[in-house]
């Protein structure tokens, strides 16, 4: 999700993210969601919503031993 800039900090994101949540309990889900490590609005939109951080994703390359 995107808020537009000169909308942001008045509630929109958090009112999506419940009707979201609304949404998958309804259709009998488990609402979950990711974001990047650094997107620390989302990440605090999604904790604002009682969202849990489940983990990290790390990538990295494994060298070739021969």
């Amino acid at each position: 999700m995107e808020v537009k800039e000169d909308c942001r900090q008045k509630g929109f994101g958090s009112f999506l993210i419940q009707e979201l949540k609304k949404q998958c309990y309804l259709a009998g889900r488990v609402p979950a969601a990711r974001t990047g490590i650094d997107n620390v609005a989302s990440r605090v939109t999604l904790i604002k919503a009682s969202l849990k951080i489940a983990g990290f994703m790390l990538l990295g390359k494994v060298k070739s031993q021969v």
